[in-house]
């Protein structure tokens, strides 16, 4: 393991690679942390982006990323 303190931008590519691997991501996300995705609240949008919103913990981190490939792979099938 590296001792060298995590940058940013070295913390956010981890968070890219492993966007479905919970252990990284609950080691790299904080359980306060915020999850913002078009910071919308509209119900009309949620239709149609249900990851719309904002959403907390690293939960959030798992549960969004998968939701928008779906979207995406279903509206281009149709």
């Amino acid at each position: 393991m590296n001792d060298m303190p995590a940058t940013r931008s070295t913390v956010v590519g981890e968070w890219l690679q492993h966007l479905l691997d919970p252990e990284v991501v609950n080691r790299i996300v904080a359980p306060d942390a915020t999850y913002i995705s078009l910071n919308s609240e509209d119900a009309e949008l949620n239709k149609i982006m249900p990851w719309a919103g904002t959403s907390h913990g690293p939960q959030a981190f798992l549960d969004n990323p998968p939701r928008c490939s779906l979207a995406g792979r279903t509206r281009r099938s149709t």
